[in-house]
């Protein structure tokens, strides 16, 4: 299983399911992490199973709160692919995923384009 969901500077989502249908423990993780220095929001959801946090970039970071959840357990290091090194870490991997897309998007276009010129010819 993955932990970690979606990350750009700032916003942190990770999915947790100890979460999932437990709406106590999803509220009380929310408000440790709201605790946090640098935490502007915290939302979890008992019904994703998963937590949502906006960060101040100034004063916290991906790592630091995802090493936060490992250290209560709630997630696995070997699951979560945290942004280490802080924004230049983060751009490099919003630019593979960026270039993925469009390698898939590009893929796609090739692929239709071909069906297109033979159904052409035929």
């Amino acid at each position: 299983m993955n932990n970690y969901i979606h990350h750009v500077p700032g916003r942190l989502r990770v999915r947790i399911p100890a979460l999932k249908r437990n709406a106590d423990r999803a509220e009380r993780l929310a408000a440790r992490m709201q605790a946090h220095a640098g935490v502007v929001s915290a939302r979890a959801s008992a019904v994703t199973g998963s937590l949502l946090i906006h960060y101040d970039v100034r004063h916290a970071g991906s790592e630091a709160l995802l090493s936060g959840l490992h250290d209560e357990g709630l997630i696995c290091v070997n699951d979560v692919r945290p942004s280490v090194g802080g924004a230049a870490r983060d751009v490099d991997w919003s630019q593979r995923l960026g270039s993925k897309v469009a390698d898939k998007f590009i893929e796609t276009l090739v692929e239709r384009s071909a069906a297109a010129l033979i159904t052409a010819l035929i």
